[in-house]
């Protein structure tokens, strides 16, 4: 009976759309993995189960670090203005992010350095230094 109350939340179908997303999520997963399953024959589930726990820890760090950053600035800043209210939402969401980069690349998730590396490639690839036969074509 008081497994699903939750403190200040007197009628639960306010959650009934998040509830209904986050399962027709997990069976589009599961219909995903059979039909991978079925087409290309077995896939590495150990992989993808360490691929996943890997970022739900990751997710769960970014998550707790951003709750505590928006507690910690609901003492510094008031949220009677609206510019206060974003400047809290983004401070918490900027250190969540962090956190959750830096966790993906402590736990050496392998989706993290594949992103690493392919963002590493663009931006060298935007910052290489003008040649003067390059200059000639901007012309």
């Amino acid at each position: 009976q008081h497994l699903f109350r939750l403190n200040g939340l007197s009628d639960l179908r306010m959650l009934a759309l998040p509830a209904a997303f986050s399962i027709a999520s997990l069976l589009q997963a599961l219909m995903l993995v059979t039909i991978l399953r079925l087409r290309y024959g077995p896939i590495d589930g150990r992989r993808i189960i360490g691929s996943f726990s890997k970022t739900l820890l990751a997710s769960v760090i970014g998550l707790v670090i951003t709750k505590v950053t928006l507690v910690a600035m609901s003492f510094i800043l008031e949220d009677r203005t609206l510019i206060a209210v974003f400047t809290q939402m983004f401070v918490a969401s900027l250190f969540g992010g962090l956190a959750f980069i830096l966790s993906t690349m402590l736990l050496r998730s392998e989706e993290a350095a594949v992103f690493r590396a392919s963002l590493e490639r663009r931006l060298m690839r935007i910052t290489k230094p003008i040649s003067f036969s390059d200059a000639a074509e901007v012309r």
